[in-house]
């Protein structure tokens, strides 16, 4: 029974994460369907790459033109722009979002200044609260369009 309240309790916390996205969902929908993109991009390297070198290895195809190669090369450059594109989008919805927890946690912690925390040094619990964000960030720009985009 514990475990399952475990478990209950993750996914809460997950379904929380998931929702604090809604005021930036706009850079989050940017991220995916560059993140789409991405993935279509490789499929079509692959595919073509994959034609491109059948036409050479099977005899009497004709051979691609030079259309046909530089395709291949717009397929690889759009996959880099459209991953970088994805990564920037991820990256700039974590870190508004990391800001804005930070912003709500001090507000939080600034009545308790210093009655409760006076036994503590200010430098402990920045490094606490640091810490503990960072590993948010992950969950952010690496996590919740990946997840949209396998979907």
């Amino acid at each position: 029974m514990e475990d399952k309240d475990k478990e209950m309790s993750r996914i809460g916390i997950i379904w929380r994460l998931f929702r604090m996205v809604k005021p930036v969902r706009g850079m989050m929908l940017y991220a995916i369907f560059f993140g789409i993109l991405n993935h279509l991009s490789n499929v079509a390297i692959i595919t073509w790459g994959a034609y491109l070198v059948s036409s050479f290895l099977i005899p009497g195809a004709e051979k691609p033109g030079t259309f046909s190669i530089a395709l291949l090369f717009i397929f690889g450059i759009s996959k880099a722009v459209c991953s970088y594109l994805e990564q920037l989008g991820n990256h700039d919805v974590a870190f508004k979002l990391l800001a804005h927890l930070r912003t709500e946690f001090y507000k939080q912690i600034e009545p308790l200044v210093p009655a409760k925390l006076m036994d503590k040094r200010s430098g402990d619990i920045i490094s606490r609260i640091g810490g503990d964000l960072e590993i948010i960030e992950v969950f952010f720009a690496h996590t919740i369009s990946p997840f949209a985009i396998a979907f």
